[in-house]
C-alpha cells in the first residue's frame, strides 16, 4: 500500500482583513516558546547510505534539499534535538520516526507506513504552518485541514494521544460553498477512533466567523472509544451571520453523533451559535441504520453562554454528565439573541404520531446520569428531561428549575435549588398536561428547593414525591389533573407575604395522596378550589394524612367548590373553612386555633362528614358552626370533641 504523509500549503495575505477575536481571550503569539527549538548545526551526514536494521540518531539539521531518500526496512530515526528538513522520505517495511521530526516541510511517501517512536504526538503549530490569531476564511480552511490531515495521519503512524499544548486559532468549518445539503460533522474537525485529543489550557480552537445554520466545531462521527481531554471550544455566536433567516440554533462547539465509548473532560466549552455538546445519532430507532450513541462520559468541563443549551442528548444511551460548570445556558449577549430551550442540560428526543395516531419514536434518549455539576444563570431551566426514559437527576447544585416533561422512570433526588432571580417560577416541574401515555414511575425526593414562586409544580401522573424541602416561595406545591400521585414526608416553609403551602386550584385528583407533609407558610396552608369539578358523580379518594398544617397568621385552610377529599389525622393550627363543597371527609384531626373558628362551613354544601375530631378554639370562636344555607341532613356530625 502506498503511503504518503505530504501537506499541500495555500496561503492568503490576511493583511488587510477583518480581525475575529473572542473579546474575552487574548490572542498570544507564541512561536518563539514552541517546546522544539532546533539551533543544532547542519548534519555532517546523510541517509542515502543507511543500511538495513540501522537506527540513525538526529540530533542536527538535516536538509534534504528537495531530495527524495529511499529507506531500506527497519530503519528507526529517531529525535535527539535535531531536524529533517526540505525533502522527502521513503519508507519501506518495519521503519519508524519520531514525531518531532514530523513538519510540513518533509513529505513521507512509501509502500509502507512508518510508525511513530512515541504514540504520543506532540503537535507544534509552528511546524505546520497554523496560521494564528488574525485570519481569514480561506486561511481558517486551510488551518481546519491541516489539523484535519495530521490526526487521520498520525493515528495511521500509531498515535494514540494528540497533544496540544498550546494554540489559539480559527477554523473554517461553516457551508461556505452553499451546499445544498450540508452536514456540520462532515466538515468539523473529526476525531478518529482510539484516539485521544489532550489539549492544554492555552489551547484555543475556535469557529471562523460564518453564516450556516448548523455547524460543529468538532466532530465524533461514528468512532469508537475517543478521549477529548483539556483546551478550549469557542463558537461564533457573537460574529455569526444570522442575516439568512430562521433560527441558526445548531452551531455546535462538540456534536457526537453515533459515538461509542466516549469520554469529554477538562474541555471549555462556550459561545455556540447553538449548543456546547450536542449528542444524536444516525438514522431514526425504527430504520435498520440506527447506530444510537452510547457509553458517553461527561465529566469536569465548563459550559457558558452557549446561545441554545449548553449540552443537548436528542438520541444517546448510557450516558453520565458529571462534575461539570454549566453557565448562562441560551442568555442573550450584547451582540446576539438566546434562543429557547434556554437550558443548561436538555435531553430531547424526537417523537410524534401517525396517521393513525400512535406514537412514534424516531429518537430514545435513555439511561443518562446527570450529577453532581453545578449550573447558574441557565435562560430557563438547569436540567429538563422534555423526553426521555430512565434518567437520573441527582447532587446537583443549580440556581434554575430542574424538571420533566414527556418522560418516564425519571429520579430527581439529593440536588440543591437556589433561585436568585425573581423571575424564576418553578424549582422542580414535575410532568406535563395532556401527555399521561408516557409520562410515569417518576420520583423527586431528598431536594432542597430555595426562593421560587412556586416551589413544585406538578402535573399528570405516577409519581412519588418524597422527603424535599422547600423555602421562601409563595406556592409551595401547585398541581395539575394529577393521578396516581404519593406525596409524603416534605416540608414546606416560606416567610413571604402571602405564601400559601399546597394550593389545589381548578383540576381533577384521582388516587391522590398528602401524607406526613409539614407546612409552616405566612397564609393558607392548604387549599382547594374548584377540584374535580369537571368529574361526574361518585368520589375520587384523595386522601390528606398526618400532615402539620401551620399558618403564621392563622390563616385558615379553604375547601371552595370542591368534592372528593378526606382529611385524616392532621395537625391543623389554623381553622377549617368550607364553601359551596360536597364529598368531603374530616375525620381524627386536631384542630387547634385561637382566631378561627375550627370548621366553618358556609353556603351550600352536600354529604359532608365531620367525626372523631378534636377541636380546641379560643371562647371568642366556636368549634363548628354551619350555616343555615347548608342542610343539617348533609353533614354527618360524630365523635368530635371540643375544647
Amino acid at each position: 500500500m502506498l503511503f504518503t504523509f505530504f501537506i499541500m500549503l495555500s496561503m492568503v495575505s490576511c493583511s488587510d482583513e477583518e480581525v475575529f477575536i473572542e473579546p474575552t481571550v487574548e490572542i498570544v503569539d507564541d512561536t518563539d516558546t514552541d517546546p522544539i527549538v532546533n539551533t543544532s548545526l547542519p548534519c555532517d551526514f546523510t541517509l542515502t547510505n543507511v543500511e538495513a536494521n540501522a537506527t540513525v540518531i538526529i540530533d542536527c539539521i538535516l536538509d534534504l534539499e528537495g531530495q527524495t531518500v529511499n529507506l531500506p526496512d527497519n530503519v528507526s530515526i529517531i529525535y535527539e534535538g535535531g531536524d529533517i528538513i526540505n525533502g522527502t522520505l521513503n519508507f519501506s517495511e518495519g521503519n519508524i520516526i519520531s514525531g518531532e521530526l514530523l513538519n510540513s516541510s518533509l513529505a513521507l511517501v512509501g509502500s509502507s507506513t512508518p510508525q511513530l517512536e512515541d504514540p504520543v504526538f506532540n503537535f507544534i503549530p509552528s511546524r505546520w504552518e497554523i496560521v494564528e490569531g488574525e485570519t481569514t476564511s480561506e486561511i481558517a480552511l486551510n488551518n481546519k485541514n491541516i489539523l484535519q490531515y495530521l490526526l487521520e495521519q498520525t493515528k495511521t503512524m500509531g498515535a494514540t494521544t494528540f497533544q496540544i499544548d498550546r494554540l489559539n486559532a480559527y477554523f473554517e468549518v461553516g457551508n461556505i460553498n452553499n451546499l445544498s445539503v450540508f452536514r456540520s460533522v462532515d466538515h468539523a474537525i473529526s476525531i478518529p477512533s482510539d484516539f485521544i485529543l489532550k489539549m492544554g489550557d492555552e489551547t484555543y480552537l475556535r469557529v471562523f466567523p460564518n453564516s450556516s445554520p448548523n455547524y460543529a466545531l468538532m466532530a465524533i462521527y461514528e468512532s469508537e472509544n475517543v478521549t477529548i481531554d483539556g483546551g478550549n471550544l469557542i463558537g461564533d455566536r457573537d460574529r455569526h451571520d444570522y442575516s439568512s433567516g430562521g433560527p441558526h440554533e445548531h452551531g455546535h462547539c462538540l456534536q457526537i453523533r453515533s459515538g461509542n465509548g466516549i469520554t469529554i473532560k477538562n474541555v471549555n466549552f462556550s459561545y455556540g451559535s447553538g449548543d456546547g455538546i450536542d449528542i444524536n445519532s444516525v438514522g431514526f430507532s425504527f430504520q435498520s441504520n440506527y447506530n444510537p450513541s452510547s457509553n458517553i462520559t461527561i465529566t469536569n468541563n465548563v459550559f457558558d453562554t452557549n446561545r441554545r443549551n449548553n449540552i443537548s442528548v436528542t438520541d444517546g444511551r448510557n450516558i453520565i454528565i458529571e462534575n461539570n460548570e454549566i453557565l448562562n445556558a441560551g442568555i442573550d449577549t450584547n451582540l446576539s439573541t438566546g434562543v429557547d430551550p434556554g437550558a443548561g442540560i436538555d435531553i430531547e428526543a424526537v417523537r410524534d404520531r401517525n396517521n393513525l395516531g400512535e406514537l412514534v419514536f424516531y429518537q430514545i434518549a435513555k439511561d443518562i446520569i446527570i450529577r453532581n455539576n453545578s449550573e447558574k444563570g441557565s435562560k430557563n431551566s438547569a436540567f429538563i428531561v422534555a423526553i426521555g426514559q430512565y434518567v437520573t437527576i441527582e447532587n446537583n447544585v443549580t440556581e434554575n428549575s430542574i424538571g420533566y416533561s414527556f418522560a418516564h422512570n425519571v429520579t430527581i433526588t439529593g440536588n440543591e435549588l437556589t433561585s436568585i432571580s425573581s423571575s424564576n417560577i418553578i424549582g422542580i416541574s414535575a410532568g406535563k398536561l395532556n401527555g399521561g401515555e408516557t409520562i410515569y414511575n417518576n420520583e423527586i425526593s431528598n431536594n432542597i428547593v430555595n426562593g421560587f414562586s412556586i416551589g413544585i409544580f406538578v402535573y399528570n401522573r405516577d409519581a412519588i414525591i418524597t422527603e424535599n424541602t422547600f423555602k421562601e416561595f409563595i406556592t409551595g406545591i401547585l398541581v395539575s389533573d394529577i393521578k396516581n400521585i404519593e406525596i409524603s414526608n416534605n416540608i414546606f416553609t416560606s416567610s413571604k407575604l402571602d405564601s400559601r403551602g399546597i394550593f389545589l386550584n381548578s383540576t381533577n385528583l384521582e388516587n391522590v395522596n398528602f401524607s406526613d407533609n409539614t407546612i409552616n407558610v405566612v397564609s393558607n396552608p392548604f387549599t382547594a378550589s374548584n377540584i374535580n369539578t369537571g368529574i361526574g358523580e361518585g368520589i375520587i379518594e384523595t386522601t390528606v394524612l398526618n400532615n402539620d398544617f401551620n399558618s403564621s397568621t392563622n390563616a385558615p385552610i379553604l375547601f371552595s367548590n370542591s368534592k372528593g377529599l378526606n382529611l385524616i389525622g392532621n395537625k391543623i393550627e389554623t381553622g377549617i373553612q368550607i364553601f359551596n363543597s360536597k364529598d368531603l371527609s374530616f375525620s381524627l384531626n386536631d384542630i387547634l386555633t385561637n382566631n378561627n373558628n375550627g370548621i366553618y362551613l358556609r353556603e351550600i354544601n352536600e354529604n359532608i362528614t365531620l367525626d372523631g375530631n378534636f377541636i380546641e378554639v379560643d371562647s371568642n370562636y366556636e368549634c363548628i358552626i354551619i350555616q343555615s344555607t347548608t342542610n343539617i341532613n348533609e353533614v354527618i356530625n360524630t365523635n368530635n370533641i371540643c375544647n
